[in-house]
C-alpha cells in the first residue's frame, strides 16, 4: 500500500513555491499539533474504555448476585454428586485405569519401504548410482531457481522496464510502462534497506526521491525537462473519467495507475474489519469519541492558527484535514477551498510520521503495548492508511480498529465540510 502514496511526493516539484517563513510555520504547527493530537486521542480513548469497563463491572456484579436461599439450596443439591465422585475415586475401579497398549503388533509389522528401501536399513549399504554424479549441476540450478522465485516480482518489473518500457518510450514517447516499472523497482530497492535505517528513511520518501531522479534522467535523454516528465507521469486521467465516457482524454500515466490502485487498497482494509467485527462493535464508542474530539479542533483550530502566523488563506484551509486519509482529505480541502498540493503533502507526511515516530510518542504517553484498542484508534485517526498498513504486519486487531477509526474520522470531516454554513464560518476565520 505504501507504493500508492509515492505519487504525492514525486509531484512535489510541480507545486507552487512556498516562502521560508511559511515552511517554518507549517512545520512548527505540524509537529506540535501532531503530538497534541496523539495525546488527545489516546487519553480520550483510554478514558472511554475505563468508563465502559466500570459500567460493565457494575452491571455484571448486580446480575451475578444470587439469592442466599438459592445458593444454599444449590450447595445442598451438589453434595450427593460430589460425595459419589469422591467415593468412586477412592475405590479405584479397574475401568478408570488406562489400558496399556499392545506393542507386539507393532514389533511384528514389517519394515515400511520407501522407494524399495527399508526405513531401517543402513545408508552405508546403498551403492552410489549414476544419478548422484550431476548433483553439483542440479544444486546450481536449484539455487538459480530459488533466487528467481524469491525475486520474482523484481524480475518481472525489470523485464517490463527493459523489454517494454524503454522501447515504447523511445519510439512513441508514451511514459506509463517505463515510469511505472521504474517506480515499482525503486520501491523494491527502498524496502531492501535494513530495518534500522528504514525506520527513518521511510520507503515512501526513498522511493519518491529516486523516482524523481530517474524521471529527470529519462526526460533529459529525450531533451525535455523534469516538469514535462512529471506532467507525463500523471496526466490526471482517472478510471472514473473512463467510466463516465469522457472522450478526448490523454493516456493515463504511471501516477494515475497508482492513484487508482490506492482507492482499491483503501477498500481492501474492510477485510480485517470484517474479521474482527466483534472487537469493533465492542469498542465503537472508544473509536467515535476520539474522532469527534479530534475533528472539531482540527477544523476550527488549524486554519486561523496558521493564518495568524502568516500562512496564506488557501494553505491554512488545507491544514484542516491534515490527519484525514489522502483521498478524503483532498475532497475536504476542495470543499473548504484549500490548496490541493498542500493537503496532499501534509496528509502523506502525517501518514509517514505514524510508523516513524508513532510508537515513540505512544511509549512517552505510557500507553501499554498490549492496548491494541488505543493504539489502533490513535494511529488510525492521526496517520490514516499508512499507519494501518504498518499495523497489518504487527497486529491485525489494531489494524482493524485503525481502519474503522480512519474511516469514521474521514467521513465525519467530509460531512462537516459539506455543510455550507460551516464552510462559510471556517473561511471567514482566514479572511475569506
Amino acid at each position: 500500500m505504501n507504493l500508492y502514496f509515492t505519487p504525492s511526493f514525486i509531484l512535489l516539484p510541480l507545486s507552487q513555491r512556498i516562502s521560508g517563513a511559511e515552511i517554518g510555520v507549517l512545520i512548527g504547527v505540524f509537529i506540535v499539533g501532531y503530538v497534541v493530537q496523539f495525546a488527545v486521542t489516546a487519553y480520550t480513548s483510554r478514558a472511554i474504555q475505563l468508563l465502559l469497563r466500570q459500567w460493565q463491572k457494575r452491571g455484571s456484579s448486580i446480575s451475578e448476585k444470587p439469592d442466599e436461599a438459592q445458593r444454599y439450596a444449590s450447595n445442598d443439591s451438589l453434595m450427593p454428586i460430589l460425595w459419589t465422585k469422591l467415593t468412586n475415586k477412592s475405590s479405584g475401579s479397574p475401568s478408570d485405569q488406562p489400558a496399556t497398549p499392545d506393542r507386539s503388533s507393532k514389533d511384528e509389522s514389517p519394515h515400511e519401504t520407501i522407494g524399495g528401501l527399508q526405513r531401517g536399513s543402513p545408508t552405508s549399504d546403498i551403492e552410489a548410482t549414476p544419478r548422484d554424479q550431476p548433483e553439483v549441476a542440479r544444486t546450481r540450478s536449484r539455487k538459480v531457481a530459488g533466487f528467481m522465485l524469491k525475486n520474482l516480482d523484481v524480475c518481472i518489473y525489470l523485464s517490463l522496464f527493459l523489454v517494454i518500457g524503454l522501447p515504447v518510450y523511445y519510439t512513441t514517447g508514451y511514459t506509463m510502462p517505463l515510469f511505472l516499472s521504474f517506480n515499482v523497482l525503486m520501491f523494491f530497492m527502498a524496502n531492501a534497506i535494513p530495518p534500522k535505517i528504514k525506520r527513518f528513511a521511510h520507503p515512501v520518501i526513498t522511493t519518491a526521491l529516486f523516482s524523481v531522479l530517474g524521471i529527470w534522467a529519462l526526460a533529459a535523454t529525450q531533451g525535455t525537462s523534469l516538469s514535462t516528465g512529471l506532467h507525463l507521469y500523471r496526466t490526471s486521467t482517472s478510471y472514473l473519467a473512463y467510466f463516465r465516457g469522457t472522450r478526448g482524454l490523454p493516456l493515463p500515466g504511471a501516477g494515475d495507475i497508482l492513484a487508482s490502485l490506492l482507492d482499491a487498497s483503501i477498500v481492501s482494509l474492510a477485510l480485517p474489519m470484517y474479521q474482527h467485527r466483534r472487537e469493533l462493535a465492542a469498542s465503537f464508542v472508544a473509536i467515535l469519541g476520539p474522532a469527534v474530539a479530534l475533528a472539531l479542533p482540527s477544523l476550527f483550530g488549524y486554519p486561523p492558527l496558521c493564518f495568524a502566523w502568516g500562512v496564506s488563506a488557501a494553505r491554512s484551509l488545507a491544514m484542516a484535514p491534515r490527519s484525514v486519509t489522502l483521498a478524503l482529505a483532498q475532497i475536504s480541502a476542495d470543499n473548504l477551498g484549500g490548496e490541493a498540493a498542500t493537503i496532499s503533502l501534509v496528509a502523506v507526511v502525517s501518514g509517514i510520521s505514524g510508523p516513524i515516530v508513532g510508537p515513540t510518542i505512544l511509549r512517552l504517553l505510557r500507553i501499554p503495548k498490549d492496548d491494541y484498542v488505543t493504539i489502533g484508534v490513535v494511529l488510525g485517526a492521526n496517520s490514516s492508511a499508512i499507519a494501518t498498513a504498518m499495523l497489518l504486519e504487527k497486529d491485525r486487531r489494531a489494524a482493524a480498529l485503525s481502519s474503522l477509526s480512519m474511516s469514521i474520522f474521514g467521513i465525519l470531516f467530509i460531512i462537516l465540510t459539506a455543510v455550507p454554513d460551516i464552510v462559510s464560518f471556517v473561511r471567514s476565520l482566514v479572511g475569506l
